[in-house]
């Protein structure tokens, strides 16, 4: 039985032998008796918090019994992991957990330094990666970041403010690395915005970007994918083609540094 060891016998049978044996050459009585299984549970407190429950000191709990742990960190750190005999620690990396008592346990919380990160944005797009707002890490984090322009008249341009932890500023997708308290602010640029007008010629069509006139921002490179009907083969893209990438490829790329009207020739 789980929490209990057996002690011995007493009556007509004595000793700690189990199994043990009897002869029945009369009426007889025996008695099994138990003792419950107790274990120690010792907390102490790392630096820069405390602990709340079940507190900081040692208790005595039956064996098995779930124990709630919860660490509350100082202001300006946060709670990082569970230290000591953790492997019956549900998740070491949460500061409201439990412990199931297996045995004589000793275990600490550590708590780390924690800084925020505050992000701003300009008119022309977003942050999606943490967000808009102010957040908080722990020392040496690592925290990815993406800045999405609108979809059209806008790019990434730069993050500016508290830059020197960021690991590429001109790029809309990088990191910062959290070793201080930091504002940076996700700037855009506004660009050309262009028109791509498709035509398909007889005996086929365009199937990306497709058949008609699409607005792309100055410099995009556009997929093309002509497909001929049955009997019939693509011949050459015709029309303002000078920066098409092979005129006689059916799957072929466009970059728009201005307004296009192209086509698509198919055999008759």
């Amino acid at each position: 039985m789980d929490g209990w060891s057996f002690s011995g016998w007493s009556g007509d049978v004595s000793g700690s032998a189990n199994p043990a044996t009897i002869t029945l050459d009369a009426n007889k009585s025996v008695t099994a008796t138990f003792t419950q299984i107790f274990y120690t549970l010792t907390i102490t407190s790392g630096t820069n918090g405390s602990i709340t429950q079940p507190g900081l000191g040692t208790f005595t709990y039956a064996q098995g019994t779930v124990v709630n742990l919860l660490a509350t960190a100082n202001t300006g750190y946060g709670f990082d992991t569970w230290m000591g005999t953790t492997g019956s620690v549900s998740d070491i990396n949460a500061a409201s957990t439990t412990i199931v008592m297996n045995g004589n346990y000793n275990i600490h919380p550590n708590f780390a330094k924690t800084y925020t990160l505050t992000i701003t944005t300009k008119p022309g797009g977003t942050v999606t990666q943490p967000g808009i707002g102010t957040f908080t890490f722990k020392k040496g984090t690592v925290v990815n970041l993406l800045a999405l322009p609108q979809p059209l008249g806008y790019d990434f341009d730069y993050w500016e403010g508290d830059t020197s932890a960021i690991a590429d500023h001109h790029a809309a997708s990088t990191t910062i690395t959290m070793n201080g308290n930091y504002v940076i602010n996700a700037k855009f640029k506004t660009v050309s915005v262009r028109t791509l007008t498709i035509i398909s010629g007889t005996h086929g069509n365009v199937t990306q970007p497709g058949v008609g006139t699409f607005s792309y921002n100055e410099g995009t490179i556009v997929n093309l994918l002509a497909v001929a009907n049955s009997g019939h083969t693509f011949l050459f893209w015709s029309g303002d083609i000078g920066h098409v990438a092979n005129v006689f490829s059916a799957g072929t790329t466009v970059q728009l540094h201005g307004d296009y009207v192209i086509r698509a020739n198919f055999s008759p």
